[in-house]
């Protein structure tokens, strides 16, 4: 059964719908902003965290003759444990998957499976193909659940922004023929968190 849940977090510091001032849709862009109105902001660090094993830049998809990549961070142990994808957001033009990781990793040592997918931006990621992105991703990560220690039923997805709405589409259109590329439904039993707003770092 499909679990869909919206949580709406008004952020007031960072949106969706403002401008960013044409800074690019990174940690680095993001941090500049904020320091703006808070200068003593910082971002957490990407780097390794204790008892989380990273797997870094792995194949899900192939697209207009490019890959698609994801990383995954599993908890130390045998698992299977529960999933979360985390999408990042950008206004569906900018943004990349390295900037959720620190949240990924974050998540991997309070015992979930967390993984950050890159998928197709601007023209190349025009509706429905970066829904169809993020729908492959899943059934990338339930096809190989046993080699990420991944219980391939319990899986979430959390997105800020762009990245929210894409979730919440994956979960929405779930089994709807019009937005499956694939035969299986990717979004059967997806849990959703939506926010508005930023979860990067």
């Amino acid at each position: 059964m499909l679990a869909l849940v919206a949580l709406a977090l008004a952020s007031g510091v960072v949106g969706c719908g403002r401008a960013r001032k044409d800074r690019p849709f990174t940690r680095a862009g993001v941090l500049a902003e904020l320091r703006e109105r808070l200068p003593g902001v910082s971002l957490p660090p990407d780097e390794a965290v204790p008892g989380v094993d990273d797997r870094l830049d792995l194949p899900y998809a192939r697209r207009d003759g490019r890959d698609l990549l994801l990383d995954v961070f599993m908890p130390a142990g045998a698992g299977p444990y529960p999933g979360v994808i985390v999408v990042h957001g950008g206004a569906w033009k900018s943004g990349d998957r390295a900037m959720e990781r620190p949240l990924a990793r974050q998540l991997a040592a309070r015992g979930f499976v967390a993984a950050t997918v890159g998928y197709r931006l601007g023209r190349d990621g025009r509706f429905p193909n970066a829904l169809f992105d993020l729908k492959a991703a899943v059934r990338w990560l339930r096809s190989n659940a046993g080699a990420y220690r991944l219980s391939a039923a319990r899986i979430g997805a959390v997105g800020a922004s762009a990245g929210g709405q894409l979730v919440a589409l994956a979960g929405a259109t779930n089994g709807d023929p019009a937005y499956e590329d694939a035969p299986a439904s990717a979004a059967r039993e997806l849990a959703i968190f939506f926010t508005d707003g930023e979860l990067t770092g």
